[in-house]
């Protein structure tokens, strides 16, 4: 690979930095917290009111190339948010970005993937977006607010499921999201199990897998650098196999705590390219890990066409959990989620009863509960 200058977006550090505004976040997560930072510009639409509609009433989050505003829908009295290009962004492609971002968005209604009301003109000039309001908070804060990674194999499956349903029916309409990352994976709050999962932020995303070259410009990589496929550091364009691979990073990542390559920027992609990620043998407390290896090596493997679809990579794992399930041992299970406990694990106890110690009364009151059921089956039967 040619030294290629990293775009900034390629992040160097993990869990990865605040690379665009959020789709809704509602303060919890880490790129909402920058929302905290007195920002005039961003202020300028507090107070307005967009196509006499969208009221808005606050900055949600800041990010490099847009501002998100939470807004209330007067019309339909519901809440919302608006996204907005930066208002100091000198980036001239990142207003049709934007509008793309929304188009694509849309292009597929799903429900684990954010939804989009409207794309309209701000002062006749600057795109915005109206989305749905999400409560909750990207992966990365969630899995921290819960106890941090590894976590079980099951509760991994149980969030990326619905991650790899949306990506499976995104690539069947021709979507690459090309940013597949734990701060682009949002958790509903609630108190359901396992919780709702949605995929927000396509700023990267492409209708076309033919066009991802178009829109990337020569000698950067746009994603983030720790999910980025050995392909795209490459300079190879981005594909459905390409969102594969960085869905199995998550999965390798939330299931030994550590992401499959060490390293930053430019030295970590250039690993990719050769290397091969460590054996989860050692690394995830299951007696299944070689099986659970076998599945993300081969959705981590350098060629994407020997990479299952999102769909098929998650089954793999489903199928290997419910195994799991089922040898368990009968001790309680509590899992790192502190969302359930898992009932048919809990410990058995058996009763032995003694007959002759059994009350008298009670030996009637069986009886009786007898005769009268035989009485009313002879009632059936004449």
């Amino acid at each position: 690979m040619s030294a290629a200058e990293v775009d900034p977006r390629v992040s160097g550090q993990h869990p990865s930095g605040p690379t665009d505004a959020s789709w809704g976040d509602t303060g919890s997560g880490p790129r909402a917290r920058e929302s905290t930072v007195k920002d005039e510009g961003a202020q300028r639409l507090v107070g307005r009111v967009l196509d006499g509609r969208y009221a808005i009433t606050g900055v949600l989050a800041r990010g490099g190339m847009g501002v998100v505003y939470e807004a209330d829908d007067v019309l339909l009295d519901r809440p919302v948010v608006v996204k907005v290009v930066a208002p100091d962004s000198s980036d001239p492609s990142s207003g049709p970005r934007l509008v793309r971002e929304a188009r694509v968005a849309c292009r597929v209604q799903h429900p684990f993937v954010v939804t989009v009301f409207h794309l309209g003109l701000l002062d006749e000039r600057d795109p915005y977006v109206v989305m749905e309001r999400l409560v909750g908070s990207d992966l990365t804060t969630h899995l921290r607010q819960h106890g941090g990674t590894p976590i079980s194999l099951r509760v991994a499956v149980d969030l990326l499921e619905p991650v790899a349903e949306a990506l499976g029916a995104l690539h069947e309409h021709g979507v690459i999201h090309r940013d597949v990352k734990p701060d682009n994976i949002f958790v509903l709050a609630g108190t359901t199990y396992p919780p709702r999962v949605k995929i927000i932020d396509f700023g990267l995303a492409l209708p076309d897998p033919q066009t991802t070259q178009r829109y990337t410009a020569v000698g950067k990589l746009l994603g983030t650098a720790e999910y980025i496929a050995p392909e795209c550091a490459c300079g190879e364009p981005a594909s459905a196999s390409s969102d594969v691979y960085a869905l199995a990073s998550i999965a390798y990542e939330m299931l030994s705590g550590q992401l499959p390559f060490s390293g930053s920027g430019v030295d970590l992609l250039v690993t990719k390219t050769i290397a091969t990620p460590a054996p989860l043998t050692d690394k995830i407390s299951t007696p299944w890990a070689a099986d659970v290896g076998a599945v993300l090596m081969q959705a981590l493997d350098r060629d994407p066409r020997k990479r299952p679809s999102a769909v098929d990579l998650v089954v793999g794992l489903r199928a290997i959990a419910d195994r799991e399930w089922v040898d368990a041992p009968a001790t309680a299970i509590k899992d790192p989620s502190n969302a359930f406990v898992a009932a048919d694990t809990m410990p058995q106890t058996v009763v032995h009863v003694n007959p002759a110690k059994i009350p008298p009364l009670m030996w009637a009151t069986f009886a009786t509960a007898v005769l009268a059921l035989l009485a009313a089956l002879a009632g059936l039967v004449h």
